[in-house]
């Protein structure tokens, strides 16, 4: 889930593998409705942005 919220919000330069794994051991800690809401959050922010 987190390699596709890095392809929607783009960032500046590649994360790296270590910032990478973190973020998915993050975000597997979310509960269901959390995780759910933050990408959605993520898929309007960037239909907003374009």
């Amino acid at each position: 889930m987190v390699d596709e919220i890095s392809e929607i919000w783009p960032m500046p330069a590649p994360i790296n593998e270590q910032s990478l794994a973190l973020a998915q051991r993050d975000y597997r800690k979310l509960s269901m409705e959390t995780a759910q809401r933050t990408m959605r959050f993520w898929q309007l922010h960037n239909k907003i942005e374009k």
